[in-house]
């Protein structure tokens, strides 16, 4: 059961790998993103979703974080 377990984990994870390189290589044309006035440098469409998603995972946390922290009781602690 175990090794199927493994199996099944290691396959999902090439397929993972497989659907990242495939994105990848079918969004390969350099934009530019302009905002505020700010104009990036030109980098492949794929760079930037990457660097987005990226953000999102690191503030995503941390504002769910923040809001948990400040609707928590005063007077009570964390576990």
């Amino acid at each position: 059961m175990r090794l199927a377990k493994r199996a099944l984990l290691a396959a999902l994870l090439i397929l993972v790998a497989l659907l990242v390189v495939l994105f990848v290589l079918d969004n390969l044309q350099p934009v530019s993103v302009l905002l505020l006035g700010w104009q990036s440098p030109a980098l492949p469409i794929a760079t930037l979703l990457i660097l987005a998603f990226l953000a999102g995972v690191i503030v995503g946390p941390l504002l769910a974080g923040l809001v948990v922290r400040c609707l928590r009781p005063a007077g009570r602690s964390s576990p």
